[in-house]
């Protein structure tokens, strides 16, 4: 009787997981077992963690060069203390020289970078005159490329940089008057077009800054048109950077995992920053992803603890320390750090501060 009921029990355990393997589609890569039931949405997908056997380096043995982003000198001297991370900023040419035949205004960037180990600039957009009255964030017209490009080169000069990115998301079509980065095309013909002028500008500077690090990017969306295009007509290039962020209301990695084999199966292993990252969350108290929810706020800490493991990154930038970042997910909300910051900074309690 005994033994009849065992086979009973087998038999209905093949038969479910019969049915289970009809209606689900598998995905085994390193983060484990992916099960996806159809018309569901990731927040209700299964991850099975498992080993898979390997001759290969695990790409979890170390870490990637961390850093964040800033907007603003006070909060650029506080992160500043973190020794041996790098501080970003973005310099946008609109506020460097919005009027033809002047001299560069570096007021906004001045002060941001002090003693600090590692430098980032972001270089983006183009003022009006120099783009044939198009919106700031359309590449300039060939004929002021050089120009550009000296004014790029002065920045690295003046701030010291070790690394650079030539314009943020490239690879997004104009959506609005007031959208500040990208806008040039995710078509083919559109990374053909970002190429050439990230050609021009990495000779122009690599020449007499040949240490300094020029990554192309910063991209929204590797999987594009646009990257082959980069791809078939760039020259030389050190890297390439991209944006991974992450909704609290579906938290998975997998989208920003799927970027970095996208970008290291095209580049044969080419240095990858995701030079923008973050949980985003919310200003709505009455919203599961309400940004002073305690588990919202470990949740970024969890995200920052899965980057930072990556080690098919050479790097990655929180977006940002201070300001809202993207929605409401930086590091510091007014006048204290949430927990993600303070885990960045290796305390071991959030501290109210007055920067």
């Amino acid at each position: 009787m005994q033994k009849g009921r065992r086979y009973l029990l087998l038999i209905i355990i093949f038969s479910f997981l019969i049915l289970l393997f009809s209606i689900t589609t598998i995905i085994i890569n390193k983060d484990g077992v992916r099960f996806v039931l159809p018309s569901v949405s990731e927040l209700h997908t299964i991850y099975i963690p498992v080993l898979l056997k390997s001759d290969q380096q695990s790409p979890y043995e170390k870490k990637p060069i961390r850093g964040v982003e800033v907007y603003s000198r006070p909060f650029s001297e506080y992160a500043e203390n973190y020794n041996g991370l790098i501080l970003k900023y973005t310099i946008h040419f609109t506020d460097i020289i919005p009027e033809p035949l002047t001299q560069p205004n570096w007021t906004k960037p001045d002060g941001i970078f002090q003693n600090d180990d590692r430098r980032y600039g972001g270089f983006q957009g183009s003022p009006s005159w120099m783009n044939g009255n198009q919106p700031t964030c359309k590449l300039p017209l060939p004929e002021f490329w050089n120009l550009w490009a000296a004014i790029a080169k002065e920045a690295v000069s003046r701030y010291d940089l070790d690394y650079m990115s030539v314009w943020v998301e490239p690879d997004v079509y104009y959506i609005g008057a007031e959208y500040y980065f990208g806008c040039i095309g995710s078509d083919y013909a559109s990374g053909v077009e970002y190429a050439e002028f990230y050609n021009f500008v990495y000779s122009a500077i690599k020449s007499e800054y040949p240490d300094l690090q020029i990554l192309a990017g910063e991209l929204a969306d590797p999987s594009q048109a646009f990257f082959l295009g980069f791809l078939d007509t760039v020259h030389e290039f050190d890297g390439i950077s991209f944006h991974g962020y992450t909704y609290c209301s579906e938290y998975s990695y997998f989208d920003i995992s799927n970027k970095i084999e996208s970008i290291k199966s095209l580049t044969q292993d080419k240095p990858v920053w995701l030079s923008e990252t973050s949980v985003i969350t919310s200003l709505n108290e009455n919203s599961i992803c309400y940004e002073n929810s305690p588990a919202v706020e470990q949740l970024q800490v969890e995200h920052y603890k899965i980057v930072e493991q990556d080690n098919r990154l050479d790097g990655f930038l929180w977006f940002t320390l201070n300001d809202s970042g993207w929605r409401y997910s930086s590091m510091m909300r007014r006048d204290r750090l949430k927990p993600v910051g303070c885990y960045y900074n290796q305390m071991n309690e959030c501290a109210d501060f007055a920067p």
